[in-house]
C-alpha cells in the first residue's frame, strides 16, 4: 500500500514540476521574436588577389588527354578582406581546385574539349563563398586560360 501511494505521490511531483517548468520557465512560442541582423556591408574600395596559376589534368579513358591551367583574380570587398585571403591561401587554392576537379568530373567546366569559362567562374564563386564567406568574396575574374592537348 506504501508501495502504491508513494508511486502515486512521485508521479504528482514529476507532473507538477513539468506544468510549473512549461508554464513559467519556457517562454510560448508565439512570444519569442527572431531579429535578424543584416550583415555589415564593408565600406571601402574592393581589392584584387591573384592567385597562383593552377594546372588541371583533365583524365580521360586511359590516360590524361589534356592539361588546363588558369589564372584567376578574386575581387573581394576591401583591402582587409584581402589579407584574409593572402592568410589562408593554401585553404583557398585547395578550395578552388576541388570545385575545378568537381566540375570537371559533373561535366559542368567542360564543354566538349574547351573549357566553359562561365562554369569555371560559378564554381570557383561558389568554393570562394564557401571558404571566406559570401560578404567577403565579389567576384571571380578569369584573367587567362590556356589548354595543351596531349
Amino acid at each position: 500500500m506504501m508501495l502504491i501511494i508513494g508511486v502515486l505521490l512521485l508521479g504528482g511531483l514529476g507532473g507538477g514540476g513539468w506544468f510549473f517548468y512549461q508554464s513559467y520557465m519556457v517562454p510560448p512560442a508565439e512570444a519569442t521574436e527572431v531579429v535578424e541582423e543584416e550583415p555589415e556591408v564593408p565600406s571601402g574600395p574592393p581589392a584584387f588577389v591573384r592567385i597562383k596559376p593552377m594546372v588541371l589534368p583533365v583524365v580521360g579513358e586511359m590516360r590524361v588527354r589534356q592539361f588546363i591551367t588558369l589564372v584567376v583574380t578574386l575581387e573581394v570587398v576591401n583591402q582587409a578582406a584581402a589579407d584574409q585571403v593572402y592568410a589562408i591561401m593554401p585553404r583557398v587554392t585547395d578550395a578552388f581546385l576541388t570545385a575545378l576537379y568537381g566540375g570537371i568530373e559533373d561535366g559542368n567546366v567542360m564543354d566538349g574539349n574547351l573549357v566553359n569559362v562561365d562554369g569555371v567562374k560559378h564554381h570557383l564563386l561558389r568554393a570562394g563563398h564557401k571558404v571566406l564567406g559570401e560578404m567577403v568574396v565579389r567576384d571571380v575574374l578569369v584573367q587567362a586560360v590556356h589548354q595543351r592537348r596531349l
